[in-house]
């Protein structure tokens, strides 16, 4: 297998990791006052974490399916998978 190969691997577990982060955003909405989800939503604590969840969950999906060739939609739902975990 070639790099670029494996680096849509990351990208699209990325991807899909970042799908499920905006479905709980949404689901936050919700939940939390106006005010304290406008205070999560500006803090760089806040914003630090979720990215570093999201290249971790890519890395997560490139490294469990570095030597298999899958279909992208098994890879996105590896990178949704290890986001929930």
């Amino acid at each position: 297998m070639e790099y670029q190969f494996l680096a849509e691997y990351f990208v699209l577990g990325t991807l899909g990791a970042a799908a499920a982060e905006l479905l709980k955003l949404y689901e936050l909405r919700g939940k939390w006052d106006e005010p304290k989800l406008e205070a999560a939503l500006r803090s760089p604590i806040f914003w630090a974490i979720v990215i570093g969840m999201l290249a971790a969950s890519g890395f997560i999906a490139w490294a469990v399916n570095a030597k298999t060739a899958l279909a992208p939609w098994q890879v996105v739902l590896s990178g949704i998978g290890a986001r929930t975990l």
